[in-house]
């Protein structure tokens, strides 16, 4: 169509020319012809089709084959049954990382076990035993025994039959103690303190344990008003000083105690010790009882003052300033009880003792008190 019309122009203007002039007709060469642009395409039949903007097409990732129903295969085909059809490779690989760190990722690691899980909470107070009225005069005054060699003869009785010396009432055994006549050694002592830590490592199962060690003091500490939520182990020897304290240790190494407590040094004082060498033992002690026992709480008391005049109530002040700072820096507690015994002097209170050194029936009652109520 577009040749025929350039044809009629061409005669038209020829027409139009001189007419001495022999008509000339346009004919292009074979290049140009073979040059012509391309002819469009021809009109969309839809007309919104022929409205539409032309812009150029988005590029997305190459529509893969139709996938069998199947797992994930070679090529980013999903299962037809999954609901989603294709994945692009990028995102099958970016799925598959992330499936070989989680699958490859490693377990949390377990919360260590503790040592000892008790059948009650740990270092709570106790539930049976009101500290208040725990020790009264009647549980102080009942019969017992009054001597080393009653006490050792009660203590040995009821380890034979089987029972732990603190968990039995104050006259238990009578006629076997108010018999015994034979003063113990201090190698028996020993001896029968070791067999009774035994029977505790081998009887204590699930339940608490608190040790007492020290010198005369802690020995007769009343055991039939402490708290009966837990075995009491005393491991305490009268006349003993801080340095064959340390020396005992071993003993009872292999019980599980959640508290320890522990009072000494006024026999060092009797002898003529150095504040240094007191202060050291003591340090030496709680250190050897955290190595030993690394969940207990390991609680030093104080010295306690007395009424002699060759140990005076500054020097017992300023050595329990130093053994509180060294307690302290071996991860242990230190309890002082100089509040509660001394008098306006310094010194011991009168109402408390029965000779200046040793404590009375309300001595114990005060002591019991405090230490239950830290």
């Amino acid at each position: 169509m577009a040749d025929v019309c350039l044809m009629a122009a061409q005669i038209l203007a020829d027409c139009m020319s001189d007419p001495g002039q022999k008509p000339m007709i346009h004919r292009e060469p074979v290049e140009a012809v073979a040059m012509r642009p391309t002819i469009a395409p021809p009109r969309p039949a839809s007309v919104a089709a022929s409205s539409a903007p032309m812009t150029a097409p988005p590029a997305p990732f190459a529509r893969p084959a139709p996938c069998e129903a199947g797992p994930v295969g070679k090529g980013g085909c999903v299962a037809a049954s999954s609901g989603v059809g294709f994945v692009s490779a990028q995102a099958m690989a970016e799925t598959a990382a992330t499936a070989d760190i989680t699958q490859t990722a490693p377990a949390r690691t377990a919360a260590r076990p503790q040592p000892l899980i008790p059948m009650l909470p740990r270092f709570s107070r106790p539930t049976s035993v009101h500290p208040a009225v725990a020790i009264s005069e009647t549980h102080l005054w009942m019969p017992r025994p009054q001597n080393g060699t009653q006490l050792y003869s009660q203590r040995r009785a009821a380890l034979r039959s089987g029972q732990l010396f603190t968990r039995i009432s104050p006259g238990a055994f009578r006629e076997q103690w108010e018999a015994a006549t034979s003063q113990p050694t201090h190698q028996q002592w020993q001896d029968l303190l070791a067999q009774e830590a035994r029977a505790v490592t081998a009887g204590q199962g699930g339940n608490r344990l608190t040790v007492v060690v020290g010198d005369s003091l802690s020995l007769w500490l009343p055991s039939e008003a402490l708290p009966r939520d837990r075995f009491w182990l005393n491991q305490s020897i009268s006349g003993e000083t801080t340095a064959q304290i340390l020396q005992r240790l071993p003993a009872f190494a292999s019980t599980r105690p959640d508290t320890i407590y522990v009072m000494a040094g006024v026999n060092d004082l009797k002898n003529g010790a150095s504040n240094a060498e007191v202060v050291n033992n003591l340090r030496l002690i709680t250190q050897r009882l955290r190595q030993q026992h690394p969940e207990a709480r390991i609680v030093v008391h104080s010295i306690l003052p007395t009424r002699l005049a060759n140990i005076s109530s500054a020097r017992v002040r300023l050595l329990n300033q130093l053994i509180g700072y060294a307690v302290r820096h071996q991860d242990g507690e230190f309890l002082d009880l100089q509040p509660q015994f001394t008098d306006t002097q310094g010194n011991l209170s009168q109402d408390l003792t029965t000779d200046g050194l040793h404590l009375n029936p309300q001595g114990y009652r005060v002591w019991q008190m405090t230490m239950l109520a830290i």
